[in-house]
């Protein structure tokens, strides 16, 4: 894994306080500037402020991440995705735009202010959000409704799936039970997810206190969600 993202993160291991967050913004912004992406701030409702890089209205994906909360909540959701930013090669970079959420505890209020702010993009856009602990064997795209209607944009998807020794990264069209996240915003969006299956069914899974990111699994979205983005999406 790359060392920058690892050490943002350790850096800032609480973005909870509204000075938390905005010191995590500021080195994020730097971080993503640094890599040559144009990168904005954008304050939504109820205070919110989202973090947008690269350009939301050519972008074909948006590939995305909540930033706010503590060390174990979705830490691994953003060293992915600022690992993604750093490999995707520049003549790529038009097809997709990263973007942090804050404040998805309040009903995904980032990502319902996003959408509101961007919503003649968005209809048309794939939304690919990270949101998983830092550990697990089946990691999965779990679409919404709208996307599994859409079979041109949930094919190209299944091309970025594969085994990798005992982990997989799939495509789970059949029912989840699924904790709230940001992808619930967007009409063809996907959570990208750890799950276990239980009694009920499978089921997603959250960060548990004290988990460190397993750098199996990032390599392997990291590999995946590149390719697609340079191969797939946008087109």
């Amino acid at each position: 894994m790359a060392q920058r993202s690892l050490n943002l993160l350790s850096r800032f291991p609480l973005r909870k306080t509204a000075l938390q967050k905005q010191q995590f913004r500021q080195e994020a912004k730097s971080l993503f500037r640094e890599l040559g992406y144009a990168v904005t701030e954008e304050p939504g409702c109820f205070g919110c402020c989202n973090l947008v890089a690269g350009n939301p209205e050519s972008a074909g994906c948006l590939l995305t991440a909540h930033y706010d909360n503590n060390i174990w909540d979705n830490t691994a959701g953003i060293v992915t995705l600022l690992e993604i930013a750093e490999a995707i090669p520049v003549s790529c970079r038009n097809r997709v735009c990263f973007v942090l959420f804050d404040r998805t505890g309040l009903s995904l209020t980032g990502g319902r202010s996003y959408r509101k702010a961007h919503g003649d993009e968005t209809e048309k856009q794939l939304v690919l959000n990270l949101d998983l602990p830092c550990c697990g064997d089946r990691i999965a795209f779990v679409p919404t409704k709208e996307l599994k209607k859409d079979r041109k944009k949930l094919t190209d998807l299944y091309r970025a799936c594969g085994y990798f020794g005992k982990k997989s990264l799939l495509v789970q069209e059949k029912k989840v039970n699924a904790f709230s996240s940001e992808q619930r915003c967007f009409l063809y969006a996907a959570g990208i997810h750890v799950l276990k299956k239980g009694k009920l069914g499978w089921r997603t899974v959250r960060s548990s206190a004290g988990e460190i990111p397993e750098p199996t699994n990032i390599n392997i979205l990291r590999a995946a969600l590149t390719s697609f983005l340079c191969c797939d999406a946008g087109k």
